[in-house]
């Protein structure tokens, strides 16, 4: 999802300043949103939580089969944990 909105050239981007910036791998992405978010908002003047967040929830959620409506003020991990509640 991520690749989708930047491309393959910003994605690799990212991965590499995640890597050497903030110890991050490719695996840790999921656990390590706030450091793809800090990247994205250094590099690419993105503001994750606002944007990118949103729309890789609203994939998220349809990948799942779930309603997605945007909430004020959240971030990726809230969707995920709203996300997580509807599925228990």
């Amino acid at each position: 999802m991520i690749v989708e909105a930047l491309g393959a050239d910003g994605f690799e981007l990212t991965l590499r300043v995640l890597r050497d910036k903030y110890d991050v791998n490719r695996d840790e992405l999921p656990y390590r949103i706030d450091s793809v978010y800090q990247v994205l908002e250094d590099k690419f003047n993105v503001y994750g939580p606002k944007t990118l967040g949103t729309e890789i929830a609203r994939k998220f959620y349809a990948s799942l089969g779930l309603e997605f409506q945007v909430h004020d003020g959240y971030a990726l991990s809230d969707y995920v944990e709203a996300a997580k509640s509807k599925l228990s």
